[in-house]
């Protein structure tokens, strides 16, 4: 006998708040032209008591974790709300208003109401959702959200209804430009109390960001997705944000300037090489007897920092720059599901400072010096000048080069407030990381509104934003690295000069030789 409704599917109807037809017409128009990509709010969009209840459960019976990774700063409730009961039974019975708020986004009725709205055809039964805290300094960097079957993907806000403009973590939506999504937003979506996001999920359109949370204020959301029915092909999954972090890029080599013989790594520099070097590398690293020293420890380590490389008149003209100079002349560089930084345009106090170390890196004769420190001789180089700006600039892992490289990066900065770079909470340290299999593992990168849930680890070395500072690293087929978010809280700008070489083949590492005799010990 069909005793109709359970208890909870019948609270589940009741806790949306219902749209007449006209209303459902005007939003289905509302979504159709959105720009730039169609994107609807639902305001109010659960029952407000309802909903307050669920908040003060979120907030004190669920423990959030913290997770950081290229992408994203962020606490997340590490159970699944879609499969809570069955993780975490003993949760669960602590927040009943919070699973019926979950009832509700899933409920039949709802995905009906999204399907008529959005037009975006038969949703399954699926349940994929989480809760999510961006405290002070959170973000998540530009994505499109795009894996499995996801059609439809929604934020619920439950953030404080006193949120403002002021307390940032707006969802910043991307525009498509000559096929890549611009460096710069075109639209965004402000976060207030009790308001429900539907956009549409496509491969290569639907990129978004969180910007950064300003406040103190905890910009809590339970976000998620609607699924098809069926997969989508493989096209869609290649077109994808995720899908092409994993192409690698390729690189423009040139050779140093003023090069002749590919000269063997235990050649002495000429006079001329040591005088060249000289009107912009510090004293100290020109002075052959510390160049054995810091090969053994490049050798060891695969890496070396050498802090207050340049020679002071130059450090000083970059830092005051940055500090002081017009930075107009300056242009924004994408995309920014891979990077978001601004290079040289023009003529400016900074540039002109950052052009002199790009010369100077440039230079047979830094090709040398290069080669003594690191017992490896570079044959050519793709350089880049770079501005991260507090509160935009980033880069993020991408797949790494198909041949080992020297990365040799020069660091600026415009205050160096070495407690506030050197504990990782303003961004802008670089980081290398062992490049992952495909599979399970990427979806983990996406895993919420933010894309946390990935696991921490697998970090091979670390480098901190620090003025003045060349750090060299020898660079394996297939690591990533990225230059982390730089928060809103920098003390300035970073500003680097990013040297990658290509190396002699015969220096090439032997990569079964790197891998056999560690026993354990292996990279940093």
């Amino acid at each position: 006998m069909d005793q109709g409704p359970t208890k909870r599917q019948k609270t589940a109807e009741a806790v949306l708040r219902p749209l007449t037809d006209d209303q459902i017409k005007a939003k289905q128009e509302e979504y159709k032209t959105a720009s730039p990509y169609p994107h609807v709010v639902l305001r109010p969009a659960i029952d407000d008591a309802t909903l307050k209840s669920a908040r003060r459960e979120a907030i004190h019976e669920l423990r959030a974790d913290y997770k950081e990774t290229d992408l994203f700063k962020v606490y997340q409730v590490p159970h699944d709300l879609g499969t809570i009961e069955q993780t975490a039974p003993h949760l669960a019975d602590k927040a009943p208003s919070l699973l019926s708020v979950r009832d509700a986004l899933y409920s039949e009725s709802t995905r009906r109401l999204v399907e008529r709205i959005t037009g975006c055809g038969r949703i399954g039964d699926t349940v994929d959702c989480s809760a999510n805290v961006y405290m002070r300094g959170g973000h998540l960097l530009c994505h499109d959200d795009v894996i499995g079957n996801r059609l439809v993907s929604f934020v619920l806000y439950l953030v404080d209804e006193d949120w403002n403009e002021g307390d940032g973590g707006a969802f910043e939506l991307f525009p498509v430009v000559d096929g890549e999504p611009s460096p710069i937003p075109c639209n965004r979506v402000d976060c207030k109390w009790n308001s429900l996001l539907l956009f549409k999920v496509e491969p290569g359109k639907s990129h978004h960001a969180v910007a950064e949370v300003l406040g103190e204020k905890p910009r809590l959301t339970i976000s998620g997705w609607y699924h098809a029915r069926e997969q989508r092909d493989g096209a869609a999954a290649r077109a994808s944000s995720l899908g092409q972090l994993r192409v690698a890029e390729q690189r423009s080599f040139k050779a140093f300037d003023g090069d002749e013989a590919e000269d063997d790594v235990e050649r002495a520099l000429s006079s001329e090489d040591l005088s060249a070097l000289g009107t912009w590398v510090a004293p100290a690293y020109l002075d052959p007897k510390a160049w054995p020293r810091l090969r053994e420890h490049f050798a060891n380590d695969s890496a070396a920092r050498l802090v207050d490389f340049c020679c002071d008149e130059i450090a000083s003209e970059v830092a005051q720059a940055e500090r002081e100079g017009s930075h107009d002349n300056w242009r924004v560089v994408g995309p920014p599901h891979k990077r978001r930084y601004c290079v040289p345009r023009g003529d400016s106090d900074l540039g002109r400072a950052l052009a002199k170390v790009e010369h100077g890196a440039a230079s047979a004769a830094f090709r040398r010096l290069l080669a003594r420190i690191t017992g490896v001789r570079p044959v050519a180089r793709d350089a880049t000048i770079r501005r991260f700006r507090p509160g935009r600039d980033y880069t993020v892992a991408v797949s790494g080069d198909p041949m080992p490289v020297v990365d040799a990066t020069f660091c600026f900065l415009g205050r160096s407030d070495d407690e506030a770079w050197a504990s990782g909470e303003v961004g802008g340290f670089e980081t290398y990381i062992e490049a992952e299999d495909e599979g399970d593992a990427d979806a983990a990168v996406y895993a919420g509104e933010s894309g946390e849930g990935g696991e921490e680890g697998g970090d091979l070395l670390s480098v901190e934003a620090q003025h003045n500072c060349l750090s060299i690293v020898l660079r394996d087929p297939g690591t990533l690295r990225f230059v982390k978010y730089v928060s809103a809280f920098a003390p300035s700008a970073r500003c680097d000069v990013e040297v990658v070489c290509r190396i002699h083949d015969e220096d090439l590492p032997d990569p079964e030789a790197s891998g056999d005799d560690s026993d354990g010990d292996g990279d940093e």
